[in-house]
């Protein structure tokens, strides 16, 4: 059974092996939120080793985007999605009733200009050269799960931008060393996450369905609807420097 830690701010939770704290980010309308190793509670089994390992690893930066600036991403690439069928299941098994495409260029100034913060935003030190052209665009229905698994290293490299649309969710970060180190990460409805370095390696990361989630907010349990993420990758070539 996971134990979870009410922060702060009550819509952000994690499951007993961290906690995020949040401080202001570059927009003014952004919280973001990161795994730190100031985590302190009694009634948890916290292992600061874990907490510290992680540290600077997975980052959350809430309404990154506005309401406006997500319908207009979903209107261009339903044009797209509208012509396929969710699919029961992927190549590697790890989602479950989905749909995707892959998108080199945006026909709408404004979702040409998003995509660009978010790269300028989230890879700062990286050349955009580095950077896949091809975001890769994930249609998940409301009754659709991804489960645990780490990014095939062939498909892309050490650092994830997603951004989170329509729906919220919990992403589930799982060690690949020791199952019993779960962490629970609930990612708002147009938010931006940011995975990297050990959290990337050395985790396996799912979307919890509907019927896993046990995760409250106020008294409410979360539950997904049909969730469009769109993800931003590093080149699988490039190394990291630790300046990014």
């Amino acid at each position: 059974m996971l134990n979870f830690i009410q922060l702060q701010r009550p819509h952000f939770w994690l499951s007993r092996r961290t906690r995020i704290k949040t401080s202001k980010c570059c927009y003014s309308t952004t919280k973001t939120n990161f795994i730190n190793s100031e985590t302190n509670s009694s009634n948890v089994n916290i292992a600061p080793s874990s907490i510290e390992y992680l540290q600077g690893n997975f980052k959350i930066y809430e309404n990154f985007i506005t309401e406006n600036e997500e319908n207009s991403l979903v209107t261009e690439v339903e044009k797209n999605l509208k012509r396929l069928k969710y699919q029961e299941d992927h190549w590697d098994h790890a989602i479950s009733k989905y749909r995707e495409i892959e998108k080199s260029s945006w026909r709408d100034p404004i979702n040409a200009e998003l995509s660009s913060r978010i790269i300028e935003f989230s890879f700062p030190n990286i050349p955009k050269s580095s950077i896949l052209p091809r975001q890769h665009i994930l249609d998940l229905s409301e009754d659709g799960f991804i489960s645990p698994h780490v990014d095939a290293v062939r498909f892309c490299g050490y650092k994830i931008a997603g951004l989170s649309l329509l729906s919220s969710c919990v992403l589930r970060l799982i060690s690949v060393e020791d199952s019993t180190d779960i962490i629970d990460i609930y990612l708002p409805r147009r938010s931006l996450y940011l995975m990297q370095n050990r959290a990337r390696y050395d985790y396996k990361h799912s979307i919890l369905s509907n019927n896993e989630c046990v995760m409250s907010i106020n008294d409410k349990l979360i539950q997904k609807t049909r969730r469009i993420s769109i993800l931003f990758r590093v080149d699988p070539n490039i190394v990291n420097d630790g300046n990014s």
